[in-house]
């Protein structure tokens, strides 16, 4: 065994020739050869497994990757979903905010015809005729007038007359307004209530703050009188 030992390690003399000069010599043991291919191999296993390692890390960076590229569309879809959904719901919500505003455009002259319709039910439940409510104002160069009447109590069953409307001049007397058809006054009938409206232009070049209305009978009897200030309601 020691023999065998020592045939192992004992040098080999090598030497490397170029054109037939020697250029170096060195020597060796046996032992090194199979060591050296030990070595080589183990290198060459590691390297190997370095690669197959590498490769197994890039295979999974790249799994990775296109995962993650994967879910980023997900998003990116759910997101334009989510977005087209919230257009939507906001294009519902002005159409509905749009639809009430309009119905309640609708419902406010049914509220203010309700009122008036009230008014007159409860202002005849007293005796006489009445101006229940009344209104002017200027359109341009126009005056416009409303006027509602009620007739109180169930005698007599119907009643008639005239409304006088005077204007308030800046100095003396008022003046009685001309009417259409060269009337100075508005005739009414009614059983239970009259609505009277009149426009008519402005003759004059002044312009007053308040009208008078002066409600007769069929026998030019005055009734009452109101003051109209123009652009609101009665006094």
């Amino acid at each position: 065994m020691k023999a065998w030992l020592q045939a192992w390690l004992k040098p080999c003399r090598f030497s490397i020739e170029a054109h037939g000069n020697i250029k170096r010599q060195f020597s060796l043991p046996p032992l090194w050869l199979p060591a050296g291919i030990i070595c080589l191999c183990l290198l060459v296993a590691l390297i190997t497994w370095q690669v197959t390692v590498s490769d197994g890390k890039v295979e999974r960076l790249e799994r990775r990757n296109y995962q993650l590229l994967h879910d980023n569309e997900q998003l990116k879809n759910r997101l334009a979903s989510a977005e087209a959904e919230r257009m939507l719901r906001d294009e519902q919500l002005k159409q509905q905010q749009r639809l009430l505003s309009r119905q309640e455009q609708e419902i406010i002259p049914l509220r203010k015809r309700l009122s008036l319709l009230e008014s007159i039910l409860l202002k005849r439940r007293d005796k006489g005729t009445h101006i229940l409510a009344a209104s002017a104002g200027w359109k341009g160069k126009r005056l416009q007038l409303n006027i509602v009447l009620v007739k109180g109590g169930n005698y007599p069953r119907e009643v008639e007359g005239t409304v006088e409307i005077l204007a308030p001049r800046p100095e003396g007397a008022p003046v009685r307004l001309q009417l259409a058809n060269n009337r100075d006054r508005l005739k009414y009938r009614m059983k239970t209530h009259a609505l009277l409206e009149q426009t008519l232009d402005w003759p004059y070049d002044w312009r007053p703050d308040q009208l008078f209305l002066i409600l007769n009978d069929h026998h030019d009897r005055e009734i009452e009188r109101i003051t109209v200030w123009l652009g609101g309601n009665h006094d």
